[in-house]
């Protein structure tokens, strides 16, 4: 997956203009966007599946994902605004499946330096995801927090 290829177009969908861009152009960039879609997908699919069920972040990913996948359909018409809306809208769904991708690839790292911490060296436990550090961090500040005694 060559991901800054995928960068490219999803920049180039999303980017402002003063002009709208050509029938052809968006005709290539809608291949090339729902090409990455289709690349990016199964990996997403599986990211999803490991995934903790019932949790706020499976259900939003759930959801996103079914809404892509189900998209995957949809070809340009005739309408030229709605084919701009269509080839933007493909842009931010492959900047989320491309955002799970390396999610799952820097977890795939992680998992890794994990394992090789567990065999000796000491390790610290590190937030996979925002709400985690978020979470983590309020424990830590709970713990340097002096305790009081209440007499």
């Amino acid at each position: 997956m060559d991901v800054d290829e995928v960068q490219r177009s999803i920049d180039q969908a999303l980017t402002f203009r003063s002009s709208p861009l050509r029938r052809n152009e968006l005709e290539e960039l809608g291949a090339a966007l729902s090409q990455h879609r289709d690349a990016l997908l199964p990996g997403a699919q599986e990211h999803v599946d490991n995934m903790w069920r019932g949790s706020l972040e499976w259900y939003r990913s759930r959801s996103t994902l079914d809404r892509v996948a189900s998209s995957s359909g949809y070809l340009l018409g005739s309408a030229v605004l709605g084919d701009i809306t269509h080839v933007m809208q493909l842009a931010r769904d492959c900047r989320w499946l491309l955002e799970i991708h390396l999610t799952a690839e820097r977890a795939a790292g992680h998992d890794d330096a994990e394992q090789t911490a567990a065999r000796g060296a000491s390790s610290c436990r590190e937030a996979s995801t925002p709400l985690e550090g978020w979470r983590l961090e309020r424990v830590n500040n709970f713990r340097d927090q002096p305790q009081s005694r209440n007499r």
